[in-house]
C-alpha cells in the first residue's frame, strides 16, 4: 500500500518535462506564424480597400503600374518618360504585376507635362502608393510641381529630429510665393505635416495616401486605410485637429502654370536630392474635378 502511494506521488521526469516544453514551443510557433500571416493579410486587405475607395472618390486618376519592365497607365500604354537607376521587382503586395526598386542609388521616374496630374482642381486630390522599406532619412515617393510641395504635392517618408528619429509619413501641398513673378496671381500657402506612430520601416508593404479636400478644408494622411495622428512643421499653414489638418485659413491651390502638371516618383522635381530608396507599387494621383 505504501509502495502504491509513493508511486502515485512520483512527478514528471526531466525528459518528460523537456518533451512537453518542446511541444508547447512548437505549437506556439505555429500559432504565432498564423497570427502574423492573418495580420499581414488584414493589413493588405485594408490597404486595397482604401486604394479602391480613393480611386472611386477621385475619378480623375493618373494611376501607374509596372509590368514586364515597363511603366504603364490604366489603358496599358507604355508611358515611360524618363528614369534612372531603378529596377523592376516581382515583390508586390498583391496581384501579378511588378514594383519598382529604387536601389539606394539616386533612382527616379518622371512624368512631365501630364495634364491628368494637374492638381489645380476645385474639389481636392489624393496621392497614394504602396511602399516597402523606406529610406533612413527624408525620401520623396510622389511629387509634383516646382520643388514637390512648393507649387504642387509631396508624399514621402522621413526619419529626423522633428519626428524623434522615428519613421513617419510626410505630406504637403501649396507653394512658395517667391517663385511667382506676377503680383496679380494667387500666392498659395504651403502645408507640410507628418504622421505620429507610423512604424513603416518594418520590411512590409504599406499603403500610404495623402488627401486634401478643398471643399471641407482639410488634409489627411492614411496608413493602410486608417487616418493617422499628425503634427505640423513649424511655419507652415493649417491647424491640427486630431487626425486632420484644418486648412480653412490656407490657400494651398497652385496658380495656373504648366510646371505644376509635372510629377515624379523617387525624388524632388527640380533639386536632385531627397531620393526615395525603397520599393514603390501602384502609385497614383487622383483628382476630384
Amino acid at each position: 500500500m505504501l509502495l502504491t502511494l509513493k508511486n502515485k506521488q512520483k512527478g514528471f521526469t526531466l525528459l518528460e518535462l523537456l518533451v512537453v516544453i518542446s511541444i508547447i514551443g512548437f505549437l506556439s510557433s505555429i500559432i504565432n506564424a498564423s497570427l502574423n500571416t492573418a495580420r499581414n493579410n488584414a493589413r493588405i486587405k485594408a490597404g486595397m480597400e482604401s486604394e479602391a475607395s480613393l480611386n472611386h472618390r477621385f475619378p480623375g486618376i493618373a494611376k501607374i503600374y509596372f509590368e514586364n519592365g515597363q511603366i504603364k497607365d490604366l489603358a496599358g500604354s507604355n508611358i515611360q518618360n524618363g528614369s534612372a537607376n531603378v529596377t523592376y521587382s516581382n515583390d508586390v503586395p498583391y496581384g501579378n504585376t511588378q514594383s519598382v526598386d529604387f536601389n539606394n542609388s539616386n533612382g527616379y521616374i518622371s512624368f512631365p507635362n501630364s495634364s491628368v496630374a494637374d492638381i489645380r482642381t476645385t474639389g481636392g486630390f489624393t496621392a497614394s502608393a504602396w511602399i516597402k522599406s523606406p529610406p533612413a532619412s527624408f525620401g520623396r515617393v510622389i511629387t509634383t510641381g516646382h520643388h514637390g510641395f512648393d507649387g504642387g504635392i509631396l508624399l514621402g517618408t522621413t526619419k529626423e529630429s522633428m519626428t524623434n528619429q522615428k519613421y513617419e509619413i510626410i505630406a504637403g501641398v501649396g507653394g512658395d510665393s517667391s517663385i511667382y513673378n506676377d503680383d496679380t496671381q494667387e500666392k498659395p500657402n504651403s502645408t507640410f505635416f507628418y504622421t505620429q506612430g507610423s512604424n513603416i520601416n518594418d520590411g512590409k508593404w504599406h499603403n500610404i495616401a495623402f488627401v486634401t479636400d478643398y471643399i471641407n478644408k482639410q488634409s489627411i494622411i492614411y496608413l493602410d486605410g486608417k487616418e493617422m495622428p499628425i503634427a505640423k512643421y513649424p511655419g507652415t499653414c493649417g491647424v491640427v485637429e486630431g487626425t486632420r489638418l484644418n486648412i480653412s485659413g490656407c490657400n494651398t491651390k497652385p496658380v495656373p502654370d504648366t510646371r505644376y502638371t509635372n510629377w515624379y516618383l523617387g525624388k524632388a522635381p527640380v533639386t536632385n536630392s531627397e531620393y526615395y530608396t525603397g520599393k514603390i507599387f501602384n502609385p497614383s494621383i487622383g483628382l476630384d474635378n
